[in-house]
């Protein structure tokens, strides 16, 4: 898939978008079809050939991964249960009584 930068506010957004995501500014007319637009030329396989798939995730995610994503739920959970224990033992102990 490729890119280009919005005129307006600089931003990157698809080649063959209509109008920019972030600030609406339009890209091209609306009776434009992407097949007559200068820049919508190539094949997917060429496009896949050239598609590094560590620099997308750098790019979207700030090189951080799915795996990293995963670390963090992993991590924000254990501390959940470290904080919940203590509480479940002293209600349990309130409920024996």
């Amino acid at each position: 898939m490729d890119f280009l930068d919005c005129p307006a506010c600089g931003k990157r957004v698809r080649r063959l978008a209509k109008h920019c995501h972030h600030c609406m500014h339009f890209l091209r007319e609306a009776d434009q079809s992407p097949e007559t637009i200068s820049h919508a030329e190539g094949t997917y396989s060429q496009q896949d050939e050239d598609f590094d798939y560590d620099e997308f995730i750098e790019r979207e995610f700030g090189g951080r991964g799915p795996k990293t994503r995963r670390l963090y739920v992993y991590t924000a959970w254990l501390l959940i249960a470290i904080f919940l224990i203590p509480v479940v033992v002293q209600i349990y102990m309130l409920l024996r009584q």
